[in-house]
């Protein structure tokens, strides 16, 4: 059985018969290769081979026979037709015959058309299943000298086409019905995780948080034991007893109090990294794991989200944790010098190269960790030698022909999604993808893990009230509020600057208030919490007790909200505030 497609085909072909293996004997069936292939190996080759296609330019049928005559009369008479040409002709056939007939080019109408429309084509009958795909027979073809196909078995009837999802909510006429359906269950609830099931609980579609909290993808069985463990409020609703679909909802964990410091859960720690994600604690755990082994790791997750630290972390609670720990970020040196920042080079190995040459990463990260950073940044033709590297342990400098053995872990890292680079983009090879990821470590966004927020500000103050030697060492509890409410785009490394700038604008004060925070938070918080209250006025209720309940006299709360003294008492007078929101009465 054979799946080589493109240039592999002529020489794996030609080889099998110059050793002399008889087709007759051990035959080569290949879903693939076609009457176009064999005209450019020869026919000699591939004599006495099977391939199995829905149709072959040898099928004797009235549809075909028209179809073969018309393309050689276009094309020439020694054209040869494949399956490929068979499958776009009707494909525009068919897409011909609805515009003809609805006399219109809207795409939801045509596709409504079709459902289950039957038609003949050269391939003989076809029927556009509800999924939008083609049942039609099928057929095995044995080659035969003249470059053509003896059809030797055929199913005798339309075979189902299930690719991708093979499942019950795309099998009905009614799927727009279906999809309508379950946005409007989607609408009357307020989630942040949501997965839809079928009557197996196999996974039809979820969303990319309910991913970050199950860890389970598309196709897997969600069991209810799973769904226990996460440690979320989930509901499970069936959408309609005929459809045999469910909508799962996985509720976010609500914003913790964050006046004792720390929301009250149970923490995780991994080296000095410590969270009380459930999600992240998982990725942890994994990456404890492959600290104790030389496999190599590769950390996905957004810019900012601190793959390098736990990339460090990993090394460190290895036993490699006494050798070197070498980063090296591909995306930010220029293409023409990766290789020599790698594998190093020798002296007059390229124009303007040291003299003695020098030695690469690779080398200088020997009996420790080299993390590659934005991994999918690499070019590729150099993912060529850094497999080579990876499977052989040594490395040849530029300019050199001799072999170093190196022992060293590779961690990689990359906030792109290296499966839809290597599977639309060809931009990321795909065996160096599976031999990178023998541990995959995901990191979630700081949105996701607002609950760590707490701990993480008051490491970044105490980092900095350690460095500058004076400082706050606290954060009110509006001002907390306000970096749980933020959407992070840039992550832990954007919350330590924001941390800094607040820390250093209220250096000589005992702790970190809403006016020290940017504006762009305070702006947020608003609109956030504008939405929540239903209006402006009863925000501004809100945001003087709030004020009111963090400082200890007019003059302090006037002066954090901006306002005159007497404004401030007219505002509490129009809603009846009373001076028992102050911390201490005194005024």
């Amino acid at each position: 059985m054979s799946t080589l497609v493109g240039e592999s085909i002529l020489p794996f072909y030609k080889t099998y018969y110059e050793l002399g293996l008889n087709p007759e004997e051990m035959p080569i069936i290949s879903p693939i290769t076609t009457e176009l292939e064999i005209r450019a190996m020869g026919p000699k080759y591939v004599a006495g081979h099977y391939s199995c296609f829905s149709y072959f330019q040898s099928l004797d049928i009235p549809e075909n026979h028209l179809f073969v005559k018309g393309m050689k009369a276009k094309y020439g008479l020694d054209t040869v037709i494949s399956s490929v040409m068979c499958n776009t002709y009707i494909g525009i056939q068919i897409v011909l015959d609805a515009i003809c007939h609805l006399q219109s080019t809207d795409r939801k109408k045509i596709v409504k058309y079709l459902y289950q429309k039957e038609f003949s084509s050269p391939s003989g009958k076809i029927k556009i299943e509800s999924n939008h795909h083609l049942s039609r027979e099928v057929r095995i073809g044995k080659a035969k000298e003249n470059g053509q196909f003896e059809i030797v078995w055929s199913s005798g009837q339309q075979i189902s086409a299930r690719p991708l999802l093979t499942n019950t909510l795309l099998d009905s006429m009614d799927e727009e019905e279906i999809w309508k359906v379950l946005v409007e269950e989607i609408g009357k609830e307020v989630s942040d995780g949501i997965i839809v099931v079928d009557q197996n609980n196999k996974i039809l579609y979820m969303n990319p948080y309910a991913y970050s909290v199950t860890r389970a993808k598309q196709g897997d069985v969600l069991d209810d034991a799973h769904l226990s463990d996460i440690g979320y409020e989930v509901t499970k609703r069936e959408v309609k007893k005929s459809y045999h679909v469910f909508l799962i909802f996985i509720k976010k964990t609500s914003v913790q109090s964050p006046s004792c410091g720390i929301p009250s859960k149970n923490k995780y720690q991994f080296g000095n990294i410590v969270t009380y994600n459930q999600a992240f604690q998982k990725e942890l755990h994994i990456a404890s794991i492959a600290s104790q082994f030389d496999t190599n790791v590769l950390i996905l997750g957004e810019t900012g989200t601190g793959k390098e630290v736990l990339a460090r972390t990993i090394h460190e609670q290895s036993h490699r944790r006494n050798g070197p720990f070498i980063a090296l970020n591909a995306g930010a040196i220029p293409r023409e010098l990766i290789a020599s920042e790698l594998f190093g080079y020798v002296e007059g190995a390229f124009t303007g190269s040291k003299k003695g040459g020098s030695i690469g990463k690779f080398e200088a990260a020997n009996g420790g960790t080299l993390f590659l950073d934005e991994i999918g940044e690499m070019p590729l033709e150099l993912q060529v030698s850094l497999l080579r590297v990876l499977e052989e342990r040594k490395i040849v400098r530029i300019g050199d022909y001799k072999e170093r053995p190196v022992n060293v872990r590779v961690i990689a890292a990359t906030n792109r999604n290296l499966k839809e680079e290597i599977a639309y983009q060809g931009s990321f090879r795909s065996d160096l993808y599976y031999r990178l990821n023998v541990f995959t470590i995901h990191v979630p966004p700081l949105r996701h893990r607002i609950e760590d927020i707490p701990d993480l500000s008051m490491q970044f103050l105490h980092q900095f009230h350690q460095y500058y030697g004076k400082g706050p060492l606290e954060l009110c509890d509006s001002a907390l509020q306000m970096l749980q409410s933020y959407h992070w785009p840039g992550n832990i490394r954007e919350l330590k600057n924001v941390m800094e700038r607040a820390f250093l604008l209220a250096i000589n004060e005992p702790k970190i208030l809403p006016l020290h925070l940017p504006e762009d938070f305070q702006n947020f918080s608003t609109i956030k919490q504008s939405h929540l209250a239903g209006n402006l006025k009863y925000m501004e209720k809100q945001m003087i007790e709030q004020v009111l309940q963090e400082t200890k006299n007019i003059t302090e709360a006037a002066k954090i909200l901006g306002v005159t003294r007497s404004t401030l008492y007219r505002k509490m007078n129009k809603w009846n505030i009373r001076k028992k929101h102050f911390k201490s009465s005194s005024s």
